[in-house]
């Protein structure tokens, strides 16, 4: 068993060398992808951001701004140095033979040797996959960054996720049976990246909300009743990503939405002029949806 991990640690560690340098903007759709990477890598490592490279213009304050082609890019607020939830334990599983599909590699194989770790929080425990051809210490390196990085996503969010795949090629991030799939190559500026962590555990929570039909039966009527609202815009969707991928993105880009205009509504502001009333005209019903779950939001205050 590898120590502890302490709340020193984790605010040592941050986001890790690992994520340093990532810059990017665009997203692909596939299984629940987060914004897929785009250009080319800078030639020096990418400078931690206090908000979007580019804001979106000011609105005038009797209108409201169009929805952003997607939530996450333009609304997400949650930052690499922010406080993280460090794992009561974190354990080396030795190397195991498992499933471990490369998309950023062709003819790739499903399953390789992988080094194995398990992280341990008081509710969850998430495994973490990293190439099996690294050494011990830079496997654990990069599973320990990858770790904290995860807790700094709200406690019902990550929660939710069983299992993290880190790999080293280029590729969007993406999610599926709960299972996130990492990829360290893929152009993300460090500012957003902490909020790929963010994108894709709330596409597992969206996996568990569709397997039970009462939940899914509210949802559905919040979705309905916010696409009738009197200030409603394009449909009622937060974001183009949105309504163009309804039942795979609808959630996630709406949770992250919820969690940026109730916590962190200054850096809202900073990032998107108007963003405010924008998320409270176009999604109120979803919203009310979500405060009425009584999720643990901790770390975020």
């Amino acid at each position: 068993m590898e120590r502890e991990l302490t709340r020193r640690v984790a605010l040592k560690v941050g986001a890790g060398t690992v994520l340093a340098g990532l810059a990017g903007v665009s997203l692909t759709p596939g299984a629940y992808a987060a914004p897929a990477p785009q250009g080319t890598a800078p030639s020096a490592p990418a400078q931690a951001s206090t908000g979007l490279t580019t804001a979106p213009a000011a609105v005038a304050a009797n209108e409201l701004m169009e929805p952003p082609p997607m939530a996450t890019r333009t609304f997400g607020t949650l930052r690499a140095t922010d406080w993280t939830t460090p794992p009561i334990r974190f354990e080396y599983k030795g190397k195991q033979f498992r499933r471990y599909p490369d998309a950023s590699k062709k003819n790739h194989p499903a399953e390789a040797w992988v080094h194995v770790y398990l992280a341990t929080w008081k509710k969850s425990k998430t495994e973490v996959l990293v190439h099996g051809g690294l050494s011990k210490a830079a496997a654990k390196a990069k599973a320990h960054a990858h770790t904290l990085a995860l807790g700094r996503v709200p406690n019902f969010l990550r929660r939710e996720v069983k299992e993290m795949r880190i790999y080293s090629g280029a590729h969007s991030a993406t999610s599926l049976n709960r299972v996130i799939s990492i990829y360290e190559g893929a152009n993300y500026p460090t500012h957003r990246w902490a909020n790929v962590y963010l994108h894709e555990a709330a596409h597992c929570l969206n996996e568990k909300l569709r397997a039970n039909k009462r939940l899914l039966k509210k949802w559905n009527r919040a979705v309905a009743a916010d696409r009738v609202g009197p200030k409603a815009q394009r449909g009622g969707f937060i974001s183009e990503y949105a309504r163009d991928h309804r039942k795979g993105e609808d959630f996630g880009e709406s949770v992250i939405s919820w969690l940026a205009l109730r916590f962190h509504p200054d850096r809202l502001a900073e990032q998107a002029p108007g963003a405010a009333p924008f998320i409270r005209a176009q999604i109120p019903n979803r919203m009310a949806f979500f405060r009425a779950r009584g999720w643990d939001t901790a770390p975020w205050r």
